[in-house]
């Protein structure tokens, strides 16, 4: 609803719907239309996982004395990241897990 055409829309249908009972009618819009929180763990996990794998597999050495530290921030940083930026979320998440939200 970045557009005023949208507000002017809602509003319209409200008038319009006030206009034929006697409720009123109370409109409150959502950032988002439900709770994904499990995707943003998931895409921590996942992301800290593939670091460890690097850490102990890859071509560079690693002092292992900060690995765990290490790993706890990169999990920190995604999870902040998949929960604040909704282009990340959009792309990790299925068009049908986004639709079922809203109909819940």
């Amino acid at each position: 609803m970045a557009d005023d055409g949208g507000a002017k829309n809602i509003q319209e249908s409200v008038r319009v719907a006030e206009s034929k009972t006697s409720a009123e009618f109370v409109v409150a819009i959502q950032p988002q239309s439900g709770n994904y929180r499990d995707i943003d763990l998931i895409a921590a996990a996942t992301v800290t996982a593939a670091a460890m794998l690097f850490a102990f597999f890859g071509p560079v050495v690693v002092n292992p004395d900060f690995v765990p530290l290490n790993l706890l921030v990169v999990f920190g940083l995604v999870w902040l990241a998949s929960s604040k930026i909704p282009h990340i979320r959009r792309w990790l998440t299925s068009e049908e897990r986004r639709k079922g939200q809203v109909k819940r």
